[in-house]
């Protein structure tokens, strides 16, 4: 790898970790206060749009300075640099998680836990209700679904209780983000081969 290549991976790599790393800090400062909705529009909607929107930035500005770019040159370019990223984000995590905030990480993922089990089966409390107006379900069914939901709820409700307090009680082990870098680059490794893809692909057509 020539110094010029080096120098653009470490520098796009750095700036999509500096994006990356805005998430877990914006969960400290504001996390406690957000609903749901607006926990996964800005987390996984807004997270998502952008990181493709910068890849296929990097991706097409090294294009533009390299004589020979096949589909392996594109993926191996963007998975570098979501490597460097999520690396960086990981460092980011264990900083404020691991070291500063702990207690704050736990309270505030195990209040979102308990706020996604609480939705999921009022939903699904909500759409047997209707389905019983309708007239879909008779009464026995209609009571023995919602007897069954109640038990789900209580038993997802004590895993959840059995876990954070695992965390509560052991603290937040030194490979628990690691791990989560790790499932982040397999995930990576797809979306840069669909996003190696479309670079390679409008470059032919270029």
């Amino acid at each position: 790898m020539q110094q010029s290549e080096k120098e653009f991976f470490l520098n796009r790599g750095l700036y999509l970790g500096i994006f990356f790393s805005f998430f877990p800090i914006i969960d400290l400062v504001y996390g406690e206060n957000m609903t749901l909705k607006t926990y996964y529009l800005v987390f996984y909607g807004l997270w998502f749009i952008i990181t493709i929107a910068l890849l296929l930035f990097f991706g097409k500005e090294y294009r533009a300075t390299s004589n020979f770019f096949d589909f392996k040159s594109a993926f191996r370019i963007l998975f570098i640099i979501s490597a460097i990223g999520f690396s960086l984000r990981t460092v980011t995590k264990i900083s404020l998680w691991n070291v500063f905030y702990p207690e704050k990480y736990i309270e505030l993922n195990e209040a979102r836990d308990s706020k996604l089990t609480s939705f999921t089966f009022e939903f699904s409390k909500s759409s047997l209700d209707k389905a019983y107006k309708k007239g879909s379900l008779s009464d026995e069914e209609y009571e023995e679904s919602m007897t069954i939901i109640d038990n789900q709820i209580i038993t997802t409700n004590e895993k959840i209780e059995v876990k954070w307090n695992d965390l509560k009680q052991n603290g937040i082990g030194k490979t628990f983000f690691v791990g989560n870098l790790i499932f982040n680059l397999f995930f990576m490794i797809i979306l840069n081969a669909l996003l190696a893809l479309i670079i390679r692909r409008k470059n032919k057509i270029a």
